[in-house]
């Protein structure tokens, strides 16, 4: 039995193939989705079935149930900020004598996803396995000490979908704003999702764009990104429509996604849009910038400018994503044969 820990939403997309691919093959999983970070509605979603709870401790007398039935093999989780909790798992399953492995699903904060608070040693929190999407993750870790048999690169599982989905062939203007809670950990920036969402509605007004889509964060509240999006709009006599839909439909039909350092840019990049990122000054931005030049850095409003007013003839195909191209899912699902069976 695999136990799977889920507190993000991205955690959840990125699991949902692998938990599916299990249950198609009869392989059993318990499934915790913690309460606060709305993962469990998107598992449900997917046809899972999960038990919700607030952290922990909350978890724990249920994981020490699983283990007197005859225990599980390894515990699987996702990655975030919230260090102390997510490590209470890991260091829970070592005192079972189970494995545990930990998926690092985006490129932010890297370090403090396995670093006390405040920091002592780097990377001074750690599950047995640490799983990542890229080459770039893998030796970002290995330059910090991780030995190499501790890392896996596995892809994410989220983004199969979406490669299937890219197209070539120009679409019809459509701009999509990925919006992202950036003041609150960077409450200094002269950029956060408001002035940029700002920025974006003057510049469609001024080059002609009649309608823009913004595509909440799921820690977003709906009613203040409603009104900040209708008081932007009445400002610059553009429409502004809040799109909650289906992420792959939206993904679909825009033509150009822009956003701060939202995993949004980079999984409108795989579907074939044109995707930048509009950085604060100085700001080196996200990894996946070094490994997907298709997407554009912004740093200026006349940067904004011409990248709206750019309409290429077509996507380059699937190749140039390189190693994001590769299927996610076999590889993720053999580095789990390796931590348990039936």
């Amino acid at each position: 039995m695999l136990i799977t820990i889920i507190r993000q939403v991205g955690t959840a997309n990125a699991f949902i193939p692998i938990l599916l691919d299990l249950k198609e093959r009869g392989l059993p999983f318990k499934i915790f989705c913690l309460r606060t970070h709305g993962s469990y509605p998107v598992i449900l979603r997917a046809g899972l079935e999960a038990e919700e709870v607030l952290d922990f401790f909350e978890a724990k007398p249920k994981m020490e149930n699983l283990v007197k039935r005859g225990g599980p093999h390894a515990l699987m989780s996702g990655t975030s900020g919230e260090i102390d909790d997510n490590s209470a798992f890991w260091s829970w399953a070592k005192s079972v004598g189970i494995k545990s492995f930990a998926f690092v699903d985006q490129w932010g904060g890297l370090m403090e996803r396995f670093t006390s608070i405040p920091p002592a040693t780097a990377l001074d929190r750690l599950p047995d396995q640490v799983l990542v999407i890229d080459e770039l993750m893998k030796n970002f870790y290995r330059n910090l000490g991780l030995p190499q048999h501790c890392i896996e690169i596995v892809g994410n599982p989220a983004f199969d979908e979406l490669i299937k989905k890219r197209t070539q062939s120009p679409r019809p203007l459509c701009v999509l704003f990925a919006s992202e809670p950036y003041a609150e950990a960077f409450p200094d920036s002269p950029i956060n999702e408001v002035t940029l969402l700002e920025l974006l509605a003057k510049t469609c007004e001024q080059l002609g764009i009649k309608e823009l889509l913004v595509r909440p964060h799921p820690r977003e509240s709906f009613e203040v990104l409603n009104e900040r999006c209708s008081r932007i709009a009445r400002e610059n006599k553009i429409s502004i429509a809040l799109d909650q839909g289906s992420k792959a439909l939206v993904l679909e039909r825009a033509s150009h996604v822009i956003g701060i350092e939202s995993t949004l840019v980079l999984e409108s990049c795989l579907v074939g849009a044109k995707a930048g990122c509009f950085l604060p000054p100085q700001d080196p931005g996200s990894l996946f910038l070094e490994a997907l030049p298709e997407i554009a850095t912004l740093r200026t409003p006349q940067d904004l400018k011409i990248f709206l007013s750019s309409m290429d003839a077509s996507a380059p195909d699937a190749s140039a994503l390189g190693e994001y191209a590769l299927p996610s899912t076999p590889r993720f699902c053999a580095v789990l044969s390796k931590f348990f069976g039936p």
